[in-house]
C-alpha cells in the first residue's frame, strides 16, 4: 500500500493521509482523515468500520465486494444522523 501524508491545513485539517491504492480482503477499522485514490473492500462477509469525526474520500475507484461475495457491511464507529 502506498501512503503519503500532507500537512497543509486543507479541507481535511492538518493530518490527511493519502493512500494511492488499498485492497483489503478482511474486516478492518479505519481511523484518521484519509484520502484514497483507489479503495477496494473485497472481504467475503467482511465488516468495515470507519471512525467517527474523521473524513474519508476516494478520488478514482471504489469497489465493494466481489463476484460471489457474501454481504459486506460498512458502518461508523458511533451512531449518528444520516445526511
Amino acid at each position: 500500500m502506498q501512503q503519503t501524508s500532507r500537512n497543509n491545513g486543507g479541507p481535511h485539517g492538518n493530518n490527511l493521509s493519502k493512500i494511492g491504492y488499498a485492497e483489503i480482503k478482511n474486516s478492518a477499522n479505519f481511523t484518521g482523515n484519509v484520502s484514497f485514490t483507489t479503495l477496494k473492500l473485497q472481504g467475503n462477509g467482511a465488516i468495515y468500520t470507519f471512525g467517527s469525526n474523521y473524513s474519508y474520500s476516494v478520488s478514482e475507484t471504489f469497489e465493494l465486494g466481489q463476484a460471489g461475495c457474501a454481504i459486506t457491511t460498512l458502518k461508523s464507529s458511533s451512531p449518528g444522523t444520516a445526511r
